[in-house]
């Protein structure tokens, strides 16, 4: 589906609940390109309406049917994002030192096989 469809898709279902006396705080999708074309799209038409009646926009989310709804990404697709990404580039950080470090998926396997070998007093990842 092309990105102002979905959008108009997406803003029909919203006021159809509304209009039917659901209150739709949140919409949620996952990382896919359309879906991302199709929720900017919806904070650049909330941007527009603003600028058009002259108020500024404090919103955090989107207007859809005169109430403000949170376009937020799934869980389990973002932790699948963070891994591929992992897997693929080496994350930068600094801590402790003024020198850049780096981690990637290597040191969550290390991190892994360590603790297997720990008696459950001593593991630091406890599920």
């Amino acid at each position: 589906m092309k990105t102002d469809q979905l959008a108009k898709t997406i803003k029909k279902v919203v006021m159809s609940c509304q209009n039917v006396g659901l209150n739709v705080k949140s919409i949620i999708c996952d990382q896919g390109s359309a879906n991302i074309a199709a929720v900017n799209k919806l904070y650049n038409e909330t941007k527009e309406y603003f600028i058009r009646k002259g108020e500024e926009n404090r919103m955090f989310g989107v207007l859809i049917g005169e109430k403000e709804i949170l376009p937020l990404f799934d869980c389990p697709h973002l932790l699948k994002s963070f891994r591929n990404n992992f897997f693929k580039y080496r994350a930068e950080f600094k801590w402790k030192k003024d020198s850049k470090e780096q981690a990637n998926w290597d040191h969550i396997v290390k991190l892994f096989n360590v603790e297997q070998a720990e008696s459950e007093d001593y593991k630091l990842c406890t599920n």
